[in-house]
């Protein structure tokens, strides 16, 4: 069964990665990562090189063709969760398809789960009594919403079928490596080699496996350097803290006189502290960033291989096998020289002396470069 998404799920699927609102016309990059076209559009007209868009999550680089955003797969997957999502989780009200095809606006109140149709109360009737529709299944729009065994109904309905001809995708043309239905077979697509689409759909989860495996690696590979840059950002915090105790222990025994130097021994201290500290912290952000993104990729492969439908699975093909060989390992963490900070070489009167029960050490600060 299809279960609903939870908060972070929605965010990381349906959330655009640039205007952070909800994704309209879903384009996806090699990456797996989904954007708004408009947004994907806006961003490729500042680009120095046309021909390639950047991921603004990873820094991954997708080729276009014809340098156009048209070229990126479209990322029907998650523009069909969406629509179910709108139903499901939202207010929103829907109009009865019939009324509106007479120009009413007739507000909805159930949907057939057969044909699609949305239904006001007096249409709801009419669809169970004709003879032609009465077999369908009607349902409540609250009972939509309320029930979770209605969500595997709502997916098929948005089933890709055959833009030619509006029927379900049943082959994969070799030649033209595209799915088509039974009229395509015998016109369009004559004499070419077909697949069954099962194979096809199998192949894909298959690369859809191997993808899964990948990012899980990167994701616990992203562990360890996330506890090791905590590590050495409490390690630097707790070094900071004794030498500040040090400095104002020592200020207490002065007289006035003295205050300027112990203000300037603070300063001396704190800000080689201070910028080593914002330098890792932006670090962690970088990092909790892009173990976001990889979340983001193992998650639409996850949902992908779970609830994605034929036609929406066979419509990753050529992105999956791209991402099978592409070059998803973690770059490695650079750390520059050891920065230094010893208490006895700062600048003090000769009457300001420092007696410490245990010798200072150096101060060993990393810095990690932004992960590419």
């Amino acid at each position: 069964m299809a279960e609903a998404l939870n908060r972070t799920e929605r965010e990381f699927l349906l959330n655009c990665g640039i205007c952070g609102g909800r994704l309209t016309d879903s384009r996806i990059l090699d990456c797996l990562h989904s954007f708004c076209k408009e947004c994907l559009v806006i961003k490729q007209e500042q680009a120095t090189k046309k021909d390639v868009v950047i991921c603004e999550l990873c820094g991954t680089h997708t080729c276009l063709s014809n340098d156009s955003i048209d070229s990126l797969t479209t990322n029907i997957f998650v523009m069909n969760i969406g629509r179910v999502e709108e139903i499901t989780n939202s207010n929103c009200s829907f109009y009865c398809t019939f009324c509106e095809d007479q120009g009413d606006w007739e507000e909805a109140s159930s949907r057939c789960l057969t044909c699609g149709d949305w239904l006001c109360l007096a249409c709801a009737r009419r669809h169970c009594g004709t003879t032609v529709t009465k077999r369908h299944k009607v349902v409540t729009l609250d009972d939509v919403r309320v029930d979770p065994q209605h969500r595997p109904e709502l997916r098929k309905l948005y089933e890709s079928k055959c833009i030619s001809h509006d029927e379900k995708l049943r082959k994969f043309c070799s030649k033209c490596e595209t799915p088509v239905c039974s009229e395509c077979e015998h016109s369009d697509h004559k004499k070419h080699t077909f697949i069954p689409l099962e194979d096809v759909v199998e192949e894909v989860q298959d690369n859809l496996s191997n993808a899964l495996e990948m990012y899980e690696v990167i994701e616990e590979c992203d562990i360890e350097p996330d506890m090791q840059m905590a590590k050495r950002f409490q390690e630097v915090t707790n070094k900071e803290k004794t030498l500040l105790q040090i400095v104002h222990s020592a200020r207490e025994r002065l007289i006035q006189e003295i205050q300027q130097q112990a203000t300037a021994a603070e300063l001396a201290i704190s800000q080689p502290f201070e910028a080593v500290k914002m330098l890792l912290s932006e670090s962690m952000e970088l990092e909790k960033k892009r173990s976001e993104s990889t979340q983001k990729s193992r998650l639409f492969c996850e949902k992908l291989q779970q609830e994605g439908l034929k036609g929406e699975s066979v419509h990753f093909r050529d992105l999956l096998q791209r991402v099978k060989k592409g070059d998803r390992k973690r770059a490695q963490l650079e750390f520059p020289p050891e920065i230094n900070v010893n208490v006895n070489e700062l600048s003090f009167p000769n009457f300001f002396s420092v007696s410490v029960s245990e010798p200072v050490s150096p101060v060993e600060i990393p810095r990690v470069m932004s992960p590419v």
